[in-house]
């Protein structure tokens, strides 16, 4: 693995109704050529810039400006520069607000309309951008791992490699004066609500812990991508490096969890047995003041005999 090569992963995922086209049958990936280019896609895949429709074929270079939509069980997978991959899952629509790919340059911005997208982009020369933006959050990287979430109004950018630069967005305006930096393992929510408050109240960007079912769906996002075949070698050796450290959390997680669940029922047991001697304890006492009760009345008792000799004893005789 080349230690200058880091991978961007993101996933954006919308929750929004769309009209289901024409299922196609699935297409092999073939040698990718240089830029924004379409190695793979299976179902109802359509490409439309300024609203005229481009006949999609694989190997088709991506510009500035395109739309790719794919319909209900439909994916389309784009090869950058051999380098890395954007994987554009069904029932989602992507537009490439801008395009500059060549072997020299990457600028990007990928405004996701609706759907799900998982992006893994290497490492980025000096000079160079690439941002995703959603309706209530963009993500600005170099080079990193990460996956955003949208449903709607809301946004969740979350971090398995690195670290992603996260700005509000309101009103399609990115709010340049607040940013917060999300680093491996870590997440963070935006929603229209949330970016209200933080432009009224100054609030800052609340970081939270990934849990495990996010990290395998990213781990199963990449495993899944065809297009990661035809990459080059560095960025395939990164691809499986990245799948090792997601894997390796999700382990360490499970851990964590199994830990907490062990310490849980230790003090469980701990607490059960704690219990059991208290009630014991009270037993005990219990039958020992039975006990003492039971030896007094029959030390009473004994003395009764006596008590009624002293007293006849103790007559005066007339």
């Amino acid at each position: 693995m080349k230690k200058n090569l880091l991978w961007i992963l993101s996933l954006l995922m919308v929750f929004m109704c769309f009209s289901c086209g024409k299922e196609e049958t699935g297409q092999s990936v073939k040698e990718l050529k240089s830029g924004y280019t379409l190695g793979y896609y299976i179902g109802n895949v359509t490409v439309t810039n300024n609203s005229k429709f481009r006949k999609v074929n694989l190997g088709m270079n991506f510009t500035q400006g395109d739309v790719i939509s794919t319909g209900k069980g439909a994916i389309a997978e784009i090869s950058v520069n051999k380098k890395g991959f954007i994987k554009i899952s069904p029932s989602s629509s992507v537009r490439m607000a801008e395009l500059m790919a060549d072997n020299e340059k990457n600028i990007a911005q990928l405004n996701l309309e609706k759907g799900k997208v998982l992006v893994g982009i290497s490492k980025l020369k000096k000079g160079a951008r690439f941002k995703i933006k959603s309706k209530t959050a963009v993500a600005s990287v170099r080079g990193t791992v990460f996956r955003v979430a949208s449903a709607q109004k809301v946004a969740k950018i979350q971090v398995v490699k690195g670290v992603v630069r996260v700005n509000p967005v309101k009103n399609g305006e990115v709010l340049s004066n607040v940013q917060v930096d999300v680093s491996k393992g870590k997440a963070v929510d935006l929603s229209e609500e949330k970016v209200n408050e933080i432009m009224e109240k100054k609030e800052t960007l609340e970081v939270k812990k990934l849990d495990i079912s996010e990290l395998e769906e990213i781990s199963n996002e990449i495993k899944e991508t065809q297009v990661v075949a035809k990459l080059d070698a560095e960025a395939r050796d990164e691809s499986d490096a990245v799948l090792k450290e997601t894997d390796s959390q999700i382990y360490e997680l499970k851990n964590e969890e199994k830990k907490k669940e062990d310490d849980k029922k230790r003090e469980m047991e701990l607490k059960k047995k704690a219990e059991k001697r208290r009630l014991e304890a009270i037993e005990k006492a219990k039958k020992e003041a039975e006990f003492k009760k039971r030896q007094e009345a029959a030390r009473k008792k004994a003395l009764l005999p006596k008590e009624k000799e002293d007293r006849v004893k103790n007559i005066p005789n007339f």
